[in-house]
């Protein structure tokens, strides 16, 4: 005789994705219920497109400032490109498993990876091969410290989410705001008067 496995509790989330998605609305609470029901999905898609955002930002201004292109380059780019458009798979397994740990994991280390391989790309264009111009040598290590923050912070928290989920879902929403203040006060230290012994010619 088989016996069989009883069944699994399904929990908030598996109720959730089991609700059908056509299930008709007629009243507020409804509504609002429905609304509640893909609050991970838009999460998700918020948070990448935050992550999408500054990445973006970081090509364009790299791109803007380098004035030789090699071969390395052009393969750290060709990852950083892999690495984005692998992006909206772990979005998905997030959207509908936020309450699962590995889940989150997944989204940083795929999110720690394309940011990484962003931060590698302005190392190696401006810290190694020195293709940015004129462009003074404490700027470049202050932009690179700023584009390592957010590596740093997604690999970071990744094992925080095998103890509660919602720490590193909270830390990732806010590197848009965090990476903000930084830029001004990066702006505000490079605009402050310097003494005689600082300059900016390379150790």
């Amino acid at each position: 005789m088989v016996r069989r496995r009883p069944a699994r509790e399904a929990s908030p989330a598996d109720r959730r994705r089991d609700r059908p998605a056509t299930a008709e609305v007629t009243t507020s609470a409804q509504l609002i219920d429905a609304l509640v029901a893909v609050g991970p999905q838009l999460y998700s898609f918020s948070l990448s497109f935050i992550v999408i955002i500054l990445l973006w930002v970081g090509h364009y201004r790299t791109f803007r400032v380098v004035t030789e292109v090699d071969g390395a380059t052009i393969l750290l780019n060709a990852l950083l490109l892999f690495f984005v458009v692998l992006l909206p798979f772990p979005t998905a397994v997030l959207g509908a498993h936020s309450d699962i740990p590995a889940a989150v994991a997944l989204y940083g280390l795929a999110a720690g990876l394309t940011t990484l391989f962003s931060t590698l790309l302005w190392i190696l264009v401006a810290e190694v091969r020195h293709h940015v111009g004129d462009m003074p040598h404490r700027l470049v290590r202050l932009i690179t410290l700023r584009a390592a923050f957010v590596p740093a912070v997604l690999f970071v928290t990744i094992p925080l989410a095998f103890v509660d989920p919602r720490i590193p879902l909270v830390a990732w929403i806010l590197l848009w705001p965090i990476q903000l203040a930084m830029e001004r006060r990066f702006r505000l230290r490079l605009d402050a008067p310097r003494g005689p012994l600082q300059n900016d010619a390379r150790p």
